[in-house]
């Protein structure tokens, strides 16, 4: 029952049903208190995280680092500017291919990550395909692509949406000074309805220096563990 709730929910936010599952996982245990239960994200599981607060009222408080929002780089392009235009026209042919699937074309697929480096590449692309492409960060399963299928669905969901009605818990976001990405925590900084948020930003590290970087990744542990020590 519960694979096909989420094979389901799948087709409209994956992630965020699976952090909801996760926490049912988590109340059945007899060693977790269900009043201090908090969360942390990275990257697009950071924006999901943020996204499954507003109505997972189990979840108590949520830190983040490196936010970003997946489904506005699909929509808006990473620079936040591509215009309604693309935008429908990738609309149109995510439409088109549903229907040569219908009638037995093979699905097609585009990479999630950059497989190539190429000539004015926003930061954070770059640094994504140095981490989840080489040795660094690369797992031998991942075939780094994304359906033609999913594009419709992503365009149409607002990570934060509804941010200042109901992200109402502690929320602290961890960002990099150079880090192309900082203008989402810095959005929702604005924009959520919490009284007790706070945007820590870490001198000179960029998007994937939080990832595995000890001299950036230590600063943003020991500022998460208080903040979860403080709020749970």
């Amino acid at each position: 029952m519960v694979n096909t709730i989420l094979k389901e929910a799948d087709l409209f936010c994956p992630n965020s049903v699976r952090i909801n599952f996760t926490i049912y996982h988590l109340t059945t245990l007899p060693y977790v208190d269900n009043e201090r239960i908090g969360q942390f994200g990275v990257c697009a599981g950071a924006g999901y995280s943020m996204h499954t607060a507003m109505t997972d009222r189990r979840i108590k408080a949520v830190a983040v680092a490196s936010m970003s929002d997946p489904a506005s780089w699909i929509r808006d392009g990473f620079d936040g500017k591509t215009p309604v235009e693309t935008q429908l026209a990738l609309l149109e042919e995510a439409s088109n291919q549903r229907t040569r699937e219908a009638n037995g074309a093979d699905p097609i697929y585009g990479t999630f990550v950059p497989e190539e480096v190429t000539a004015g590449m926003p930061n954070t692309l770059e640094e994504a395909h140095e981490y989840y492409r080489t040795p660094r960060g690369q797992h031998p399963r991942s075939t780094n692509q994304v359906s033609m299928m999913s594009i419709d669905k992503m365009t149409d969901f607002s990570t934060f949406m509804f941010a200042d009605k109901y992200l109402t818990q502690p929320i602290l976001m961890i960002a990099g000074t150079n880090a192309d990405t900082l203008r989402f925590s810095e959005d929702l900084l604005e924009k959520a309805a919490s009284k007790n948020k706070e945007l820590f930003t870490i001198e000179g590290a960029t998007h994937v220096d939080l990832y595995d970087k000890p001299e950036y990744v230590d600063q943003a542990v020991a500022k998460a563990a208080a903040f979860f020590k403080a709020n749970l």
